[in-house]
């Protein structure tokens, strides 16, 4: 009993005093934006960089694998031998899809252990650098969530990045459901840096999520943004709170001012 108390509270501290050194950071993508843009954000939220590493340079053809000789030629492109920060692997192919059916199923076995392969043959050739892979653990909407799942896989990063995209503006579900299904999943991620010591930085995006058939692609206000930052920024789950956000800009196929909309958002003019 003694024991397992003491367990509890490392867990605790290890939550607690994390945070307290680590504030809240905005996290963007290497090279997307102004230097000056940067510099103006700088001054009211700590920021920090990732970098993103997508499918293409890890199935490119998309066969349902993990192409490390792909892989290996992604990271001599993107994130030079020696840097700091943070590496985003992002691929959603099948192995990535197989990772949501039951974990006794022979397909999600062999995704997880390519999956974990992948993030150990990145860490050998990245090694200074924060590793994660987009989207695990899994956001659910309308599903239970499901805690200790993705454990074997998670034990191997250094941060989690999960999203936290929204799915209907506050104008279709009220802004309640939306506030709820962020503390839900919320919840979730926390449960993983409680249990495996792992920093939680969801991605955001100021727009709504494609699958709404009638309202995808429509861009969030930045005092809708700014609510939903506010309810990931204050979300306390056993002492745990979130160490940030990965700020999601996906290349872009009409002319926008990413620029704009970054300082619209986090500097209130």
């Amino acid at each position: 009993m003694k024991t397992k108390l003491i367990f509890i509270m490392l867990l605790y501290s290890i939550c607690f005093f994390s945070q307290d050194m680590n504030e809240f950071s905005l996290v963007l993508q290497e090279g997307r934006y102004k230097e000056k843009t940067i510099n103006r954000i700088a001054n009211v939220i700590n920021t920090k960089k990732y970098y993103f590493i997508g499918k293409y340079y890890i199935d490119r053809k998309n066969e349902g694998i993990i192409n490390l000789k792909d892989l290996e030629v992604g990271l001599n492109r993107i994130v030079p031998k020696d840097t700091e920060g943070f590496l985003v692997l992002d691929l959603e192919n099948k192995l990535y899809h197989d990772l949501k059916k039951d974990t006794t199923s022979t397909l999600f076995k062999k995704a997880e252990v390519a999956f974990i392969d992948m993030i150990k043959y990145v860490k050998k050739h990245r090694p200074k650098i924060k590793i994660s892979v987009y989207g695990i653990p899994f956001t659910t909407y309308w599903d239970k969530v499901k805690t200790k799942k993705y454990y074997k896989i998670v034990s191997n990063l250094d941060f989690i990045s999960p999203h936290l995209y929204i799915y209907y503006p506050n104008e279709q579900f009220k802004k309640e459901k939306n506030i709820l299904y962020l503390k839900k999943n919320l919840s979730l991620f926390l449960d993983y840096k409680k249990k495996l010591g792992v920093e939680v930085y969801p991605f955001i995006w100021y727009k709504i999520h494609p699958s709404n058939k009638k309202y995808k692609g429509k861009i969030l206000s930045s005092n809708e943004i700014n609510d939903i930052l506010k309810v990931i920024r204050n979300e306390n789950y056993e002492a745990c709170k979130v160490n940030g956000v990965l700020w999601w800009e996906p290349m872009l196929r009409k002319p926008f001012d990413i620029d704009g909309k970054l300082i619209s958002t986090f500097i209130i003019n």
